[in-house]
């Protein structure tokens, strides 16, 4: 009987101590589906860092996380990988407490291909890189001048210099981050929720450089031709964010971006079925298409819909008379294409 006992007392310990992270579990996607759409922009910028357009800051969003987010209604903040935070009274010293089940995307960057356990540690050093000056670093300020010893370590190259600290950012385990600021600031919250402000690991960084596209976001980059300007995103099966009903996110297993499409050929893509929807099309191109496949927009089982925002009055008469039956309940949304209207 003893020498069962010592024999599991030994297996119980070979197991535990073998579990030394967080537990890493793909989930299912109930959902799924692919969903194919043109952008006239023409950034192929992924990277946080090198973000200099509001095309390169939708790209890093698919790929990259942070701290905090905005949320819908992009008027208030919410978590991301910082499940909560404490600001000090003075409003100078903030303290976040992090989820546990954020994970890299799988690279070959990190040992055996598998992205790893996102840590306090990882936000030190990408806040750090981000304090270093680099022609491709184009988002340093305002976060180095915000930060305690920021410009001092910035002034001294950053990470680039042996024993530089930045001081004003520091993680005292795992799941603790502790930022201190020179001041208080009431942007600085919204500052750490721009796309500038992701999480890198270090171990991309030191393989790729600035052309790293290793993240903890909703999809990793499957693919990217700079000469076709296609970009393929795969959805990330670790992904620990969900919707309000507690459904996994993302919903769609891929997104494929068309970039700098000319509006005519992305219409064309639209009418034979390659695409899925057309984002930002001038109002002053869309009568045509209107006037062309206007049956394709009405009831009862309608092809495409505008979605319309900051219609002037004459479009406004326009898709009132055009579209006077149509109904949103109608939409069959397993085929469906948006065309949005701008200004």
């Amino acid at each position: 009987m003893l020498i069962k006992i010592i024999a599991f007392a030994i297996i119980t310990f070979l197991v535990t101590s073998c579990n030394t992270g967080p537990e890493k579990i793909a989930n299912i996607n109930k959902f799924g589906g692919h969903l194919r759409f043109s952008d006239p922009s023409n950034s192929t910028i992924v990277f946080p860092h090198s973000i200099v357009n509001v095309a390169s800051s939708r790209l890093a969003d698919q790929l990259h996380d942070g701290l905090v987010m905005l949320n819908e209604t992009e008027t208030e903040v919410k978590p991301c990988i910082a499940k909560s935070w404490k600001v000090s009274e003075d409003g100078t010293e903030y303290v976040f407490s992090l989820k546990t089940n954020v994970f890299f995307h799988d690279n070959e960057c990190f040992d055996g291909g598998e992205g790893r356990a996102v840590t306090a540690a990882d936000f030190v050093y990408s806040f750090s890189l981000l304090s270093t000056p680099d022609e491709n670093n184009k988002n340093f300020s305002p976060f180095v001048d915000m930060i305690d010893g920021g410009s001092q370590f910035y002034e001294k190259g950053g990470i680039k210099k042996k024993d530089n600290v930045l001081k004003g950012v520091t993680a005292t385990n795992d799941s603790t981050l502790i930022i201190k600021l020179n001041k208080a600031s009431g942007t600085f919250i919204y500052l750490l929720a721009t796309p500038s402000m992701s999480v890198v690991p270090k171990e991309g960084f030191d393989k790729f450089g600035y052309r790293s596209v290793v993240g903890a976001g909703p999809f990793s980059l499957a693919s990217i031709d700079e000469d076709s300007m296609k970009l393929v995103f795969k959805r990330n099966p670790y992904y620990f964010m969900t919707d309000n009903q507690g459904n996994i996110l993302p919903y769609v297993d891929s997104v494929t971006i068309y970039q700098a499409t000319s509006l005519r050929k992305a219409l064309v893509m639209l009418k034979k079925g390659e695409i899925d929807f057309i984002q930002n099309v001038p109002s002053s191109d869309v009568a045509f298409f209107l006037e062309e496949n206007i049956n394709m927009f009405q009831p009862p089982k309608p092809r495409y819909i505008l979605q319309i925002s900051a219609v002037m009055k004459e479009w406004q008469d326009v898709v009132s008379t055009k579209l006077k039956n149509y109904h949103s309940n109608s939409i069959n949304t397993l085929d469906l294409s948006v065309m949005q209207l701008e200004n």
